[in-house]
């Protein structure tokens, strides 16, 4: 699932702990993000359906029977970790830029077993990096710029955007409320033409994708994504 509306300002612990008190909160908030326009049979796409009361957030399909709860089909389902748990592994692991590891996890959250911290860390990295195949979305960043890497003793790079000795990096970066930013993906270049520039930047977004940059030629022609001053919200 990629939404744009995750990628917001990260919640304070306050903030977190008001928003997801209990389990209950924490399926209701993911029944939402899931499933938007309301819930869909995963068996034969139904849209009749029942919520049973006595289970959390569990819906019955009325044409086959099956039942399917908000984490059916995620890496938190049928886990013995509670819901809320995940939810605060997932809030911890995002809210630090220094990483967390599994120890460290397993203190946050008091869990009696080191595996159990381990196993929700795995988990969640890999749907981390999973998200990052993922194309960037709604406002987005684009530049490029050279890296030197000249051996000592070597005669200097000569001036001018292909310079020799140098590294080219094109980068792209998703930018949400207030110029929060979001994934980035870079990618070494071999010049900085029109075609190698479109290349990145239309593998790197979905169409529509509203790009940003500096105004340089080499970004012309890029469909549906043409180039804009800096200082604009879209092109």
């Amino acid at each position: 699932m990629t939404n744009h509306s995750a990628y917001r300002k990260a919640l304070s612990a306050d903030q977190f702990e008001e928003l997801f008190p209990d389990d209950e909160a924490c399926a209701e908030d993911l029944f939402r993000r899931r499933r938007p326009d309301g819930f869909v049979c995963p068996d034969c796409e139904s849209r009749n359906a029942v919520r049973l009361e006595r289970k959390r957030c569990v819906h019955q399909c009325r044409d086959c029977r099956k039942q399917t709860s908000a984490a059916a089909g995620t890496f938190m389902h049928r886990s013995h970790v509670s819901l809320r748990n995940w939810y605060r592994a997932l809030h911890i692991m995002t809210a630090h830029s220094n990483g967390m590891s599994a120890l460290q996890l397993q203190r946050h959250l008091g869990l009696g077993s080191y595996k159990s911290a381990w196993l929700l860390v795995q988990k969640i990295r890999r749907a981390m990096e999973v998200a990052d195949e993922f194309p960037l979305i709604v406002n987005v960043q684009a530049d490029e710029t050279t890296v030197p890497y000249r051996p000592k003793g070597s005669d200097p790079p000569r001036p001018g955007r292909n310079a020799d000795g140098t590294l080219i990096i094109a980068g792209a970066v998703e930018v949400f409320e207030e110029d929060k930013p979001g994934r980035v993906k870079l990618q070494e270049i071999e010049h900085q033409s029109g075609t190698t520039l479109k290349r990145f930047v239309e593998g790197a977004t979905v169409r529509g994708t509203r790009i940003v940059t500096d105004g340089w030629a080499g970004y012309n022609g890029i469909e549906n994504r043409k180039p804009g001053d800096r200082n604009r919200s879209s092109a």
